[in-house]
């Protein structure tokens, strides 16, 4: 619980499986992937690959041709324009019913704009 990853460089790697994680990158090329529930991963770098599975997590790339898909119940993903996005819906028993994916810039999903799912569907977490 409570891990902390930071890298900086390209083609960096971070992974955690602790409740409370985060991931964080600069770099290009980079991975954070995280199991643990209230995680978070972050990257600014192109071409970064940002997953979490846990619930209450969120998914974070700013970089181009980056992917962001945060698994878990009561999650969030924000990303840069083209940034393909993941969340999966859950009915009120916590069993999964089907992925619902985006792009940012696309069918209204605004760049650098938290998401997440309301009745199973893509909407805009208002501050």
């Amino acid at each position: 619980n409570y891990a902390h990853n930071a890298s900086t460089g390209d083609d960096a790697r971070n992974a955690s499986t602790g409740n409370y994680a985060h991931n964080a990158s600069t770099g290009d090329d980079a991975r954070n992937a995280s199991t643990g529930d209230d995680a978070h991963n972050a990257s600014t770098g192109d071409d970064a690959r940002n997953a979490s599975t846990g619930d209450r997590s969120s998914d974070q790339t700013m970089g181009d041709n980056g992917v962001s898909a945060s698994l878990g119940r009561f999650s969030k993903v924000k990303g840069a324009n083209g940034t393909p996005i993941a969340l999966v819906h859950y009915d009120n028993d916590g069993k999964p019913l089907k992925f619902v994916t985006g792009i940012i810039g696309k069918r209204g999903l605004k760049a650098d704009t938290w998401y997440t799912l309301t009745d199973g569907k893509i909407t805009e977490i208002k501050d």
